[in-house]
């Protein structure tokens, strides 16, 4: 697994074998569990990735907690077996009524300043409800190219592609005495 920041790894697609993954072409719902994860689990660790890259204290962090598990217990995620993406946790939070000179206020305005700052550099490559083969992306060798994308978001993404990997191996027990996975961040 490499993320290529700088464009060096494309050649590698001679190698039958190898993917090369422009990110316009990788879909990834975020606040998606790995297969095995509980969701509740996944959110507090997502929460924490957020806090660390886009600089949300703790209160912000638990108006995100709270208002994603809220969501995710509405009929249109609970029983389908979807979850929510950020951008439903984004207009959901639009559409809460708060008092405008209230600490939540602020709060919620941080969360979707911060979300708006990630939609732009992403889109909706990371708000996806296509479903990953985890088993498929955790045997496959594959470069994905961060180019173009600000070192910041390149980081935050990096970190939650891999504490998926990371917790999917660790939930399924995936441990084994030879080196199964290898992550390569390119400067």
């Amino acid at each position: 697994m490499i993320f290529d920041r700088k464009g060096d790894y494309q050649s590698l697609l001679h190698y039958p074998k190898f993917v090369f993954i422009q990110l316009i072409h990788f879909y990834i719902n975020i606040l998606e569990p790995p297969p095995g994860l509980d969701f509740k689990r996944w959110v507090n660790i997502i929460a924490e990735i957020f806090s660390n890259y886009l600089d949300i204290r703790v209160a912000s962090r638990s108006l995100l907690v709270t208002t994603i598990l809220k969501m995710s217990e509405l009929p249109e995620f609970l029983p389908s077996g979807r979850y929510p993406t950020l951008k439903d946790v984004y207009f959901y939070l639009l559409r809460m009524k708060i008092p405008l000179l209230s600490n939540i206020s602020r709060q919620k305005e941080t969360l979707i300043i911060r979300m708006e700052g990630l939609f732009a550099v992403f889109g909706d490559n990371i708000n996806s409800h296509r479903q990953l083969n985890w088993n498929k992306f955790i045997k496959t060798d594959w470069a994905l190219s961060l180019v173009g994308l600000p070192t910041d978001f390149q980081n935050l993404l990096i970190t939650m592609i891999i504490a998926k990997v990371l917790m999917y191996r660790i939930v399924n027990n995936l441990r084994s005495q030879r080196l199964e996975i290898l992550i390569v961040l390119d400067e």
